[in-house]
């Protein structure tokens, strides 16, 4: 069986248009993650080269994707700067996405449902979260590639002792393996 082709980079820039349709609270730590898990998680072929990072698994490339399907006119980026000096960019569908996606559909099929499922599934989450779950699944890849089982509490504890920054509970981190675990992108975790 041959390799699958990775998408060409209109296609990835469809993927953002898509998921910045389905997802209103979208933002770059959102986006960068929804890419990470639609890659590892579930096997869409983007071609990404993500390395883990101070939010997680990060590959510039995506948003060099995101501000090409910007200049394309599928997508705007707002960004705000908030009271305690952070920035908080906000990504939403522009007027040419539907021409974009139009365009690349033949080349997005195999991957459409997938895509939108996922961000239904997950879009009530926020970018925190997005965080952990990159983690967990960056976490599982590792044990997995070393051929060892993992606990849905090891994972959970793992992603927090590397993310204490985030001050994020101990139960909801459980709670989120469980989830992508339900969702199929877990490979290394004991049942």
């Amino acid at each position: 069986m041959g390799q699958t082709k990775e998408l060409d980079f209109p296609d990835r820039l469809a993927v953002v248009a898509l998921i910045a349709e389905e997802d209103s609270g979208l933002g770059r730590t959102k986006l960068m993650k929804y890419m990470y898990l639609l890659q590892t998680g579930k096997g869409v072929p983007f071609g990404y080269r993500f390395r883990f990072y101070l939010y997680g698994p990060y590959d510039p490339s995506v948003l060099s994707d995101l501000w090409l399907a910007e200049d394309w006119g599928a997508v705007t980026e707002k960004a705000t700067e908030l009271p305690d000096g952070n920035i908080r960019y906000e990504i939403r569908q522009a007027g040419r996405a539907g021409d974009l996606i139009k365009w690349r559909m033949p080349y997005l099929k195999p991957y459409y449902d997938t895509v939108i499922k996922t961000v239904q599934n997950l879009k009530n989450y926020e970018a925190a979260d997005f965080e952990i779950m990159g983690t967990i699944v960056w976490l599982d890849r590792t044990a997995y590639r070393k051929g060892e089982k993992v606990t849905a509490e090891g994972l959970a504890n793992d992603a927090l002792e590397i993310k204490s920054r985030l001050k994020y509970r101990r139960d909801a981190a459980i709670d989120l393996v469980r989830k992508l675990s339900k969702e199929g992108m877990l490979r290394a975790l004991d049942a």
